[in-house]
């Protein structure tokens, strides 16, 4: 199995070796007329030998090229096949470990309706929330798979997901403010999806470190960047520091999703405690039009 920078390197030769067929008959011409001049410069020409030398090595060139281009052809098809194969395994370990546990803690839920009968509407409402965030998670968790295995239909997230994303972190106690400028319909699906993933990542962050607190969202044009954020406050209740220790792995990939697209993220602190991440795509790499007026 090829590594990534192995896949990068035989992408690029690819990509260069598809353009080589020009350069190797150009090549092919230029030593032909290296062989009639030399012939030429030695005089006594036998012309049908001549003619049949220069067919041999005219048939023995463009045989080369065909074979080598065969041989690409050949290495890019097993590397397509290879990482289809990795897609696969990885949606079905995604599915079979993230979907036990969810399954798991959303069923374990209905034990906790029994546990303190004087309490059963306070933990009824909270566990009912707890098997409505479960429930979401599995969908969004068939939905993934279903994208990894390239099935059609698979339902493709984007900025008209934002809403949810809010009412979802307003559900977690926080004040949140939605502004959204004008955008336009030319957006393409894969800008909108990646940006949708940041906003996600970084919502799930504020509910996950900071809440109950007060949070704004950013989707808008500002110059010739079209930018997306997030940014809180410090949390308004005393919480244990580290309540739910995170790997890094969710800015890493933010940063990782808005590189591919050209653009830059910032992350950091802000003054009075909170937070604030800002993900900023140039409008040129999203098809959108930039009103130059403004």
């Amino acid at each position: 199995m090829l590594s990534d920078g192995e896949a990068t390197r035989v992408r690029a030769r690819l990509r260069g070796d598809r353009r080589r067929p020009d350069l190797g008959l150009a090549a092919l011409f230029l030593a032909a007329t290296a062989l009639i001049v030399t012939v030429l410069i030695r005089g006594a020409v036998d012309v049908p030998s001549l003619l049949v030398e220069l067919s041999l090595f005219a048939v023995a060139c463009l045989s080369g090229i065909v074979v080598r281009q065969r041989f690409l052809v050949s290495v890019e098809r097993r590397h397509a096949e290879e990482l289809r194969d990795q897609r696969l395994r990885l949606a079905a370990d995604l599915h079979d470990v993230l979907g036990h546990h969810l399954s798991a803690i959303s069923v374990r839920t209905y034990l906790l309706d029994d546990l303190v009968p004087e309490q059963r509407s306070e933990i009824s409402s909270a566990t009912n929330e707890i098997r409505e965030s479960g429930r979401a998670a599995v969908a969004d968790l068939g939905e993934l798979v279903a994208h990894l295995r390239g099935e059609a239909g698979a339902r493709a997230r984007g900025l008209d997901g934002v809403a949810e994303l809010v009412r979802v972190a307003e559900a977690a106690g926080n004040e949140v403010e939605l502004r959204v400028g004008e955008l336009g319909a030319d957006l393409p699906q894969e800008v909108g999806a990646e940006l949708y993933w940041v906003l996600r990542e970084a919502l799930t962050n504020v509910v996950r470190h900071s809440s109950p607190t007060r949070v704004l969202v950013r989707v808008e044009i500002v110059g010739a960047e079209l930018v997306v954020g997030v940014s809180n406050e410090r949390c308004r209740v005393d919480r244990p520091r580290r309540l739910f220790p995170g790997t890094g792995f969710g800015l890493r990939g933010m940063r990782e999703r808005v590189r591919r697209l050209g653009g830059r993220v910032e992350t950091g602190r802000v003054s009075g405690g909170g937070y604030r991440v800002l993900a900023a795509v140039p409008v040129s790499r999203t098809g959108l039009a930039v009103d130059r007026t403004a």
